[in-house]
């Protein structure tokens, strides 16, 4: 950085990352570099001498002595999209400000040629490391004039902007491609309020602004550009009313208003932790939203830096239609792991903000079958695949005289359509590390594990009603979880929170297909309140998916 703070881990030790917003890192340890001529260099392992002291729960060294290997920071970029597919990306452009002054807000107001150069380095970005996505939502820019001016220095892209009440200036709008066919745009939410202290306020200071669009002859599908309230005094009662409000608005939208059949990305900064609030506000009223961040590997699950900790606050979520057209997914790393010594740097891309950039693939015409279409049948997941587990396979052109083997082990078909094969994984798989699917005379080879354990929303209380922030648990209850991908018998433990829960049961689900199995979990004394508690469930070193949560009162 720029102040020549960088912070590190010991050899071994896992980097640090936010999930929820509760964790300590005490394995982080802070150096201060400055005037060591280190500013613009990523420093590796090597041998530190200092004292130690800690500050804030951060261990800190201030060396006398630093032998460090140093490598430049360079962005690379993401994986060029495929002429079948089409991609949407959302980007914090952090406080895009043009260079006149508006009384009304507390705006900066930028040099012309501070401006120019954000828009030749934001431009840079876009073409070179994201490849110039379909659609961008944008986040953190000052009026429509503004994203116009960076549409045109891309080239080829059309901007939509619908200002808000944000006092610092700063609105959501879309970067749209030309050959991306534009229904509609429409924002939501300008006038709701919240209420708090017996004073009602506007819920939105930046509205979410709400794409409608088709490309070619796909059928429409809607994404929804969103920017949550701030992280800042994110423990103070009047702002958790207002990002829950947010959430709840949100997810109310998609309930009330969004056809479940239409493909909807709903993508942005959050301001959100993949397991903390808003967000697990949002997945509890809509299960059935993926998190694209829950897919990513450990070591790239993250868009943005603070003290040495990373965490992600810029997510895309997408329902079930859209789950079906999903290729993968990337992350731009240009800027979270960028020195700030770059930021004004006109002949680099990296650090024009301090959020790294999410890019979602579709594909409009997919083959029968590929391997992100293949799923545990509960979460809607891909990865390694379990004895015994029921998989979800989408496609297209499917017939029931197509067999569906493992390894040419043929497996029981729950479901069949011409676009999903429900299917039980046979116990054979286990004979080697990958297994071979075919179905019919397509075939992909997976990944194999003991276990891959997701469980299906919802989640029952002990009296049998869905456990939800209305209908929430009590300590000492008895909640009931069914699932998939529990593998051959093994050890079953399950944390509420922090707090470890008691099996009272565990086994093949009565009633149900082979497959699916069965957990009750009494919630223990000491568990924690709240209307998203995190549950997770092990099962033979394998948990149940991120996400997770029960309602406890």
């Amino acid at each position: 950085r720029d102040n020549g703070i960088v912070y590190g881990v010991l050899p071994g030790t896992e980097r640090p990352y936010r999930a929820s917003g509760d964790e300590v890192h005490p394995w982080l340890i802070r150096l201060d570099l400055a005037g060591s001529s280190l500013e613009t260099a990523r420093p590796g392992i090597g041998e530190i001498l200092g004292p130690l002291d800690v500050s804030r729960g951060t261990w800190s060294i201030p060396p006398q002595r630093v032998t460090l290997g140093i490598g430049l920071f360079r962005a690379q970029p993401i994986i060029q999209p495929q002429p079948s597919e089409f991609t949407i990306a959302t980007m914090n452009l952090e406080r895009f400000f043009d260079t006149e002054d508006d009384p009304r807000t507390s705006d900066v107001v930028l040099t012309t040629a501070a401006f120019q150069t954000r828009l030749t380095r934001t431009a840079r970005a876009i073409r070179e490391f994201l490849h110039s996505p379909d659609i961008i939502g944008v986040e953190e820019v000052e009026n429509l004039a503004t994203l116009r001016a960076v549409a045109t220095a891309v080239g080829d892209y059309t901007a939509y902007l619908v200002e808000g009440h944000d006092p610092g200036g700063i609105d959501v709008g879309f970067l749209v491609k030309s050959r991306v066919q534009v229904v509609s745009v429409q924002q939501i939410g300008r006038t709701e309020e919240f209420t708090f202290g017996g004073r009602t306020e506007l819920l939105w200071d930046r509205p979410p602004l709400i794409l409608r669009a088709r490309i070619g002859n796909s059928p429409p599908f809607t994404v929804m550009v969103n920017h949550f309230r701030s992280l800042l005094d994110a423990d103070d009662p009047r702002v958790v009313a207002k990002r829950t409000g947010q959430a709840r608005s949100l997810a109310q939208w998609i309930q009330q208003r969004h056809a479940p059949a239409e493909p909807l990305a709903v993508i942005g900064d959050f301001n959100s932790f993949p397991l903390g609030e808003p967000l697990s506000i949002v997945a509890g009223i809509i299960p059935r939203l993926l998190n694209l961040t829950d897919t990513l590997p450990a070591d790239q699950n993250y868009t943005y830096i603070q003290n040495g900790v990373s965490q992600t606050l810029d997510h895309i979520l997408i329902n079930p239609p859209m789950q079906r057209w999903l290729t993968r997914y990337n992350v731009a790393r240009l800027n979270a792991d960028a020195p700030e010594t770059l930021r004004n740097n006109a002949a680099r891309a990296e650090r024009t903000s301090d959020h790294d950039h999410p890019v979602a693939y579709f594909s409009l015409d997919p083959p029968a079958l590929r391997p992100a279409a293949v799923t545990n049948a509960a979460t809607y997941l891909s990865g390694a695949v379990a004895p015994h587990e029921i998989v979800s396979i989408f496609g297209s052109g499917f017939t029931a005289a197509m067999p569906v083997t493992f390894d040419g082990v043929r497996a029981d078909v729950l479901y069949r359509s011409a676009t999903q094969i429900n299917a039980l994984v046979p116990a054979e798989v286990l004979r080697n590390t990958t297994t071979n699917l075919a179905v019919g005379s397509w075939a992909v080879t997976l990944p194999v594990h003991f276990s891959a354990p997701g469980v299906f929303r919802p989640i029952l209380n002990q009296d049998f009603s869905a456990n939800s922030a209305t209908r929430p648990a009590a300590r000492g209850s008895v909640i009931m979880l069914w699932g998939t991908g529990a593998g051959l018998a093994g050890p079953i433990t399950a944390m509420i929170g922090t707090a470890p829960g008691e099996i009272t049961y565990s086994g093949g689900a009565p009633g149900f297909p082979a497959g699916v199995f069965q957990v009750n979990v009494r919630i223990p004394g000491d568990a924690p309140a709240g209307d998203a508690v995190p549950l997770r469930l092990t099962m033979q070193g394998r948990t149940t998916q991120r996400g997770l949560t029960i309602a406890i009162r």
